[in-house]
């Protein structure tokens, strides 16, 4: 897992604050729950075959574009935050249009959260 921080132009630390697992858990059909695995089934690296399960994968050049669409996402100015359910839902645009929709759970008490879901659709 990693840490991503977001730092402001008043050089401030912005106050939400993206943990990047590999995933949270894998079902019983063997389907990655949340985390960076789940994100990849929504884009495919040119070159490499993908494991998306959706026909609206996203085709990028290389795996460190999908984390910087993620982290992009994550501190969109778009984002919806339901305070009963600790979940938030971030809204950002791809570089052809597409919108990158990402659910968000926050941990209790602390400003850290994690990816829970991405989904990308036409713009």
């Amino acid at each position: 897992m990693a840490y991503v921080f977001k730092i402001e132009n008043d050089n401030t630390i912005n106050e939400r604050i993206l943990r990047l697992d590999l995933c949270r858990g894998i079902n019983r059909d063997n389907v990655f729950q949340g985390g960076i695995f789940h994100v990849f089934k929504h884009f495919t690296v040119e070159g490499y075959d993908t494991i998306s399960s959706w026909n609206q994968e996203y085709v990028v050049n290389s795996f460190p574009e999908i984390y910087k669409y993620v982290i992009l996402n994550f501190f969109s100015d778009d984002y919806k935050e339901d305070r009963k359910t600790n979940y938030y839902e971030a809204l950002s645009t791809l570089a052809d249009g597409h919108l990158l929709r990402g659910i968000y759970y926050q941990e209790d008490n602390i400003p850290v959260a994690f990816i829970t879901s991405m989904r990308i659709s036409q713009g």
